[in-house]
């Protein structure tokens, strides 16, 4: 929905402006990546047993969408009241020359795109150890990444 939302507002931008045509392209995506690795050491008697197990599961989601408009374009652009661009200042700045001088601007492509990653590591094996009264050496790891990445793509043409 709120990839929606922006497309509808970069839309009634260009509108406002006077453009002739836009195109607006949103990207999005999500990966999990879940790795468990366990280490188990015990043995009865004089045998001794080890091994070692990795578990990797991945997920993945990615939403797209495009659109391309075309106007009849006009000379008298009008300030649109922004939501979610309103701290974007190369939305701001676009919007300041096209109202100061509607000759200053015929066209102009801006690409937004970023990335967050997050990792978590957590050591159990002592609490592993204590609940299952195992004997031995055991470690068990889980790793956990998260990675989001998003791209805007505004293309507008007056």
């Amino acid at each position: 929905r709120a990839s929606e939302e922006k497309i509808a507002e970069l839309e009634n931008i260009a509108y406002l402006l006077g453009a002739k045509s836009c195109s607006i392209e949103v990207v999005e995506a999500d990966v999990k990546i879940d790795s468990k690795k366990s280490k188990a050491g015990g043995g009865v008697s004089k045998t001794t047993v080890t091994g070692e197990s990795t578990m990797t599961n991945k997920q993945s989601n990615v939403q797209s969408g495009r659109k391309t408009t075309y106007f009849n374009g006009h000379g008298t652009p009008q300030r649109p009241e922004l939501k979610w661009f309103a701290y974007d200042n190369n939305i701001k700045q676009l919007i300041e020359m096209r109202c100061k001088d509607t000759a200053s601007v015929k066209s102009t492509f801006l690409e937004l795109s970023g990335m967050s990653t997050a990792t978590m590591t957590q050591k159990t094996a002592q609490t592993i150890d204590k609940l299952l009264k195992i004997s031995g050496s055991r470690s068990m790891e889980d790793q956990v990444i998260k990675e989001y990445s998003k791209k805007l793509v505004f293309e507008i043409e007056f």
